[in-house]
Parts: structure tokens; sequence; C-alpha cells
């Protein structure tokens, strides 16, 4: 069986893709077209289907192939879409949605509320397996008053709601047609070809509500590159002009050229362990193997700006505190701490190098063997859903600009737990923080949750916030990317000869 985790099958895997994507990029003329361009995917997307999009990289595709009735722009703020205005009545907990007028899908048909209540039924449905489904609890439902016009009815306020309608979730779907690759779409680019682990091309929605001369690029070329070394050798050979990710080795030579830039993230990367299994289901044992990572190390071996971290809320969002939360009281080392545990990460350069350099801190520390579970990125998800190793690494990027994604992620039976942790403490504090005004009160509430999460339980351990680095073509105009990672593909023109 050939195995990546082998050294020099790594570089024979490197050397093949290379060869393939040469290939490939010069059969299409790679991005010397001033028409096309091409951006770098690191994995597939779990699933482009909205209602069951996950992943970030989901989200960039999705972001530029789909339009909801709101949208954050460049800087992450939120703005009007399909919509025309969006009216917050709290008194009678209400949000009235107007949408534009002469809306069309990439078919021609006319957008109608309607499907908008069509797409959000989906997700309130009791039998829907959307993984952020608990998000849209507080909508008790939808109301279609004419075809511009549709009405959240809430349970309550939460001061999060209207952000959930620029989430893919909330994106209209037509009921005639099932989503498919091809169906019909709202964005500003439609899916003319997706090849699984190689490409997705995307060409120009005429029908799209802001016109043609809105959309620069004629043919857009998402190629995807397990292998960050076969990405950047492209990049540097111009045959893609927007990378995601930049090898550590490759750093310097980017800053170098002037080709690197730095954007802030509602990201952060952390550890967390399985509590249904020995030696984690006990708090002492993670407490201990908290006690033993050492977050400035791994961010100095990364060497790209990334910020050691202390809470588990990203910056940026409420509730993050720049001091951090108090470090763990010392626990002492059990004798009988002798165990071989799965460390499972899906498989790229740098969680290769996160992962050795924790193997090797435990080893010293504790005398425990990590055993390295490297797995590309379906195949992790999957079995964290299923049977997640003893300890995981994991990450989190907020959709929307709250922190409750963050903190529903560690509630009771939220689908995305795969830690099988469960608090009472904790889940009645997440459920008064959905409810609860931006504000004093809430910001101490999010940091008491925070404080079960990490110093009194220690089910996960944050080691740094995420910075976004991208390798831009120097001949590429228009570049910008928001804290959720989204790039608008439209606004991206390459200089002409």
């Amino acid at each position: 069986m050939f195995s990546q985790s082998n050294p020099k099958n790594r570089v024979l895997m490197s050397f093949i893709l290379l060869l393939f994507f040469e290939v490939s990029c010069t059969k299409q003329g790679g991005s010397q077209n001033a028409d096309m361009l091409s951006i770098y995917l690191s994995k597939d997307p779990i699933s482009l289907n909205p209602t069951q999009a996950e992943d970030g990289n989901a989200l960039k595709v999705l972001s530029n192939v789909m339009e909801g009735a709101l949208g954050y722009d460049s800087i992450g703020n939120l703005e009007n879409r399909l919509a025309e205005k969006v009216l917050e009545d709290r008194t009678h907990k209400q949000i009235k949605i107007y949408l534009k007028e002469n809306l069309y899908w990439s078919d021609g048909n006319p957008v109608e509320a309607a499907e908008f209540k069509y797409a959000l039924d989906q997700v309130l449905s009791p039998t829907s397996t959307s993984k952020l489904k608990d998000l849209f609890h507080p909508i008790k439902k939808i109301e279609v008053v004419d075809t511009r016009l549709f009405v959240l009815h809430l349970k309550y306020n939460a001061p999060y709601v209207k952000h959930l309608l620029a989430l893919s979730q909330s994106f209209p779907q037509r009921k005639d047609i099932p989503w498919s690759i091809d169906a019909p779409i709202t964005g500003a680019f439609k899916i003319s070809q997706y090849k699984v682990g190689l490409k997705i091309e995307l060409e120009p929605n005429v029908y799209y509500w802001r016109g043609s001369k809105a959309v620069l690029p004629k043919h857009v070329v998402v190629r995807i590159i397990e292998d960050e070394s076969t990405a950047a050798h492209l990049f540097l050979e111009k045959k893609i002009d927007v990378l995601s990710r930049v090898p550590v080795f490759q750093l310097k030579l980017f800053e170098q050229k002037g080709l690197l830039r730095v954007d802030p993230y509602y990201a952060v990367y952390y550890l967390s362990f399985n509590a249904s299994k020995t030696p984690f289901n006990q708090k002492s044992m993670r407490k201990v193997f908290a006690q033993s990572i050492h977050q400035k190390d791994i961010v100095s071996i990364l060497q790209s700006g990334e910020k050691p971290a202390k809470d588990y809320i990203p910056m940026g969002l409420e509730g993050w505190e720049s001091s951090g939360l108090s470090d763990l009281k010392k626990e002492k080392i059990p004798q009988s701490f002798n165990f071989k545990i799965g460390f499972g990460f899906d498989s790229n350069a740098r969680n290769q190098l996160i992962a050795e350099k924790i193997q090797s801190d435990i080893q010293s520390a504790l005398g425990l063997k990590l055993d390295l579970m490297g797995l590309d990125w379906k195949t992790y998800v999957r079995l964290l859903g299923t049977d997640a190793p003893n300890v995981f690494r994991f990450a989190w990027l907020a959709p929307i600009s709250d922190p409750i994604v963050h903190l529903k992620v560690f509630y009771s039976k939220n689908p995305n737990n795969y830690s099988h942790w469960s608090n009472k403490n904790y889940d009645r504090l997440v459920d008064e923080i959905e409810q609860l005004e931006s504000g004093k009160e809430r910001v101490l509430k999010i940091q008491k949750a925070q404080k079960i999460l990490l110093d009194e339980e220690a089910i996960l351990v944050p080691l740094y916030y995420y910075n976004q680095l991208h390798a831009v073509n120097a001949d590429l105009k228009g570049f910008s990317v928001n804290p959720f990672g989204v790039t608008e593909w439209r606004t991206l023109q390459l200089k002409q000869d």
C-alpha cells in the first residue's frame, strides 16, 4: 500500500502531481490568459450542497457560486446581497426580509421568497443532517408574505440571528430542481465542471444580479492540490494566481519577492480529546497532557506569524481576551500514565510538523508514546464522527461574526462535538449566551464558559490563532480576503500585457 508518511513516497507523489498539473496547466494556458483566473484549494470541500456545507473550502467556493439575502464584505461587515432591506422587530420577535426586484437564477427563472423558506425549512426539519442546524434554533417558523417578502418568526431574540442570513444554509433553493453541481445558482459564477480531487471550473452567471460588468474573470479554475510544494511550484511558474497555503520552508522566499500577504482570520487551531476513551475519560489525565503542550514553541517552528492561543474564541470576536485565561493548575503526573494512544490529524506538511513536535514533547514530559494517524481530510472527518482518536487536532473557523458557533461545538450532542464530552453547567451557560445581547454580561458568561472548557475540564487545548497567508500573483488586481476566508473572485483581474 502506498503510504504518504514515507518520505520517499512523498517525494514521488509530489513529482507525479507536479508532472500532471504541469501538463494540465499547459493544455489550458495556465494563467497566461488575462481572462482566466487560477485559484488553489488544498482539499476538496466535504460538500458543496449549501445545506450540508461545513468546512472552509466549501465556504470559499459556495460564496462565489451562491448568494443569499445577506453576505459579508471584504472586511467582514454584514451587507445586503439579494435583500433590498432587512428589518428587525425585537418586540414582536420578527425579522422581515424584502428582496430586490428583478432577481434571477442562472437559468433565467425569478428568485422568490418561497425558495428561501424552502431552504430554511430543510435546516429546521427534525430530520436535518446539517451540522450547523443548532444555530437556527431561535427560528420558530418562516412566513412567505409575497414573492419578495418573507418573515422569520423567532422563539426568542438572539443577537446573531440576522447573521444567519449570510450562511449557505439560508441561501435560496429550488424545490423543482434538487441541489446538484449543475443546479441553477444565484452567485457570480456557476460550476461548469467538477473533477473530484483535481479541479473545479467556473464560468460567469449571465443573470447575476450585479450585472455582467461586475464579473471580471471569464473563466475560473480552482485547482485542488493536497501537496503544498507542488502548488507552490505552480504558483512560481505563474500557473496558479492565488495560493492559500505556503510551505513553511518557502515563506521567506515568497516574502522577499513581495508576494506574501497576511490577513486576520476568525479561526483557532486546537487539540481535543475523546472523553469516552481511556485515559482521557479522566480530566486529570487531560490536564496533565495539556500542561505538556508549549504553544510558543509550536508557533516558532511554523514561522508564519501566528499568535499562541490561550483562549478558544478567536481574536476579534466577542469574548476573546488578549490576556488569555489563567494557566492550568499544575497536576501531578500519575505513575500509571503509560499508554500508547492515537493522535489523529488531517495530513499536510504543517499538521505533520505540529504533530511530530507534540509527539516529542509528550514523550519527553510524560513518557507517553503518541501513535500519529495522518489521514486525508474527508476520511479524517468521517473518522472523527464515528470513532475519534484519543487525541485529535481540529480547527474552527467562525462562519458568522459571533462566538456562539465556537461555543456550540462542545454543547452536548452537537454533531460537531467529536469529544463525546458533556457538561450540564456548560450547556446552561451556552443557552444563556445565545439569548443575551452583546455587552458586558454576555462577555463575562463567554469567559466563564471558556473557563469550563479550558481550565476546569481541559477538554481542549488551543494552540494558536490562525493568520491567513496568501501568495498573490503580482499581476493580479483587486485581491482581498475577509476574516471568514472568503475572496470574491468576481473582483479579480490579471493585468493585460
